[in-house]
């Protein structure tokens, strides 16, 4: 099999990253790359469509910036969450009309808010008075979103940046936009990344309905709920947040004139990309119990693709694309391609005696790492081979595929398909 980081690769559908990166392993130069699998993001859209139908979803572009994952997205009629002008201009560029951006970035440079105007993207958040001035003075006619906060247990907690406290402050912000003459349509909140309270996401819905009603007493009838984003890669928890989210929703906000939103980004992308690194150097020693102690050193970085790693603290377990069978299992370390002592990918994990020029791969690698990627002490960013199965391209194509890859389209079914 040959595969290509420069098109769409449409393989049969028994095809998985997993082949690509064994086919990979054997052709590439040994350097790091990503697989993407566009199965598993439209697996993603039609089951969040399928659990809360009412709920629009707005991809947030900042996760992962992808030019395949942003069309698929658009095509499925996902619409987009942007907090700068390069994503606006990411997601415009695709003939996304801009009634289909929020601008969920709540302290903007007025640049920032003077290319949503040229821009005709009118819907954006805010959280306080300077920003409520800024507004009127460039684009009074905005359609604004107040965001509010909550302490929520997260893997990354976002209410200390962003958003006001919904009963002291929001209020207040409510009647200094009244004031100015501004639009106020909406509430917004988000549990933070990696959310570990799903019961946060009832807990924040009533707390909107509060504003929602202090926004009346003010003759202010607003009409937008957005419930953020925090949703886990893994699409089974899909359920458990959909089980609360629904009732809530019915609860408070019955009202079908009601339009409801929300932010995910790692939910759509996570597991859709995996990762594989090549073992370029080797390394033993011994730990305090004179216990030979392996460090491996491989050709990524948390300056690049693991950047989600050293901000979240989260744990990625590679595993090896060579099977080393039943074979005893050593205490390794993983260390990244920078001479930055910071740049631990793993710490005493259990890895097979591994081989140089290994491959190690990781699952789960969509999120917060393309965008992640730096200069810094030489990493480069890994290509991306991008594959969608038969059945799926011929659903997309049934969905009115981009223009763009229509003419591609010939090139692309004469890759070498599997026996």
């Amino acid at each position: 099999m040959s595969f290509s980081s420069e098109t769409l690769n449409v393989v049969n559908n028994n095809i998985d990253p997993w082949n690509v990166i064994k086919s990979m392993s054997v052709t590439n130069p040994k350097n790091a790359f990503y697989c993407c699998d566009l199965n598993d993001v439209i697996e993603k859209i039609l089951y969040w469509k399928k659990l809360m139908p009412r709920i629009q979803p707005f991809y947030a572009v900042k996760c992962n910036d992808d030019k395949y994952i942003l069309k698929l997205l658009a095509t499925f009629g996902v619409n987009f969450h942007c907090c700068s002008s390069s994503a606006l201009n990411k997601v415009l560029s695709l003939n996304v009309k801009p009634n289909r951006i929020i601008y969920a970035n709540t302290a903007k440079p007025k640049m920032f808010i003077q290319h949503a105007l040229k821009n005709g993207v009118d819907l954006m958040t805010f959280d306080s008075k300077t920003e409520l001035y800024k507004i009127k003075e460039i684009f009074p006619n905005a359609k604004l979103v107040i965001r509010i906060t909550s302490k929520v247990k997260a893997l990354a907690e976002l209410g200390e940046k962003f958003g006001c406290h919904p009963r002291k402050e929001a209020p207040k912000l409510l009647k200094i936009s009244r004031d100015l003459g501004l639009n106020v349509v909406g509430v917004s909140f988000h549990v933070g990344y990696g959310c570990q309270e799903i019961s946060a996401f009832s807990k924040l819905i009533k707390l909107a309905k509060f504003v929602f009603n202090s926004a009346r007493k003010m003759g202010c009838e607003m009409n937008l709920l957005d419930i953020g984003g925090g949703f886990s890669g893994n699409k089974n928890l899909l359920k458990e947040c959909a089980d609360v989210i629904n009732p809530a929703i019915e609860k408070y906000f019955p009202e079908k004139d009601i339009k409801v939103i929300s932010e995910p980004g790692t939910y759509f992308v996570e597991s859709a990309f995996t990762l594989a690194c090549n073992v370029h150097s080797i390394r033993t020693t011994l730990d305090e119990n004179k216990v030979k102690k392996y460090y491996y050193y491989v050709n990524d970085s948390v300056y690049g693709g693991f950047g989600n790693v050293m901000l979240s603290k989260l744990v990625r377990i590679p595993r090896p694309i060579t099977d080393y069978g039943n074979c005893e299992l050593c205490n390794s370390t993983v260390w990244g391609i920078t001479n930055d002592s910071v740049d631990k990918i793993n710490t005493n994990i259990l890895l097979p005696k591994l081989k140089f020029e290994e491959w190690l791969v990781y699952d789960n690698m969509g999120n917060y790492s393309l965008p992640f990627y730096t200069a810094f002490s030489g990493i480069e960013t890994p290509k991306v081979y991008t594959i969608i199965n038969e059945n799926n391209w011929h659903l997309i194509q049934d969905l009115f595929w981009f223009a763009e890859e229509k003419e591609l389209q010939q090139k692309m079914m004469c890759i070498e398909q599997p026996k």
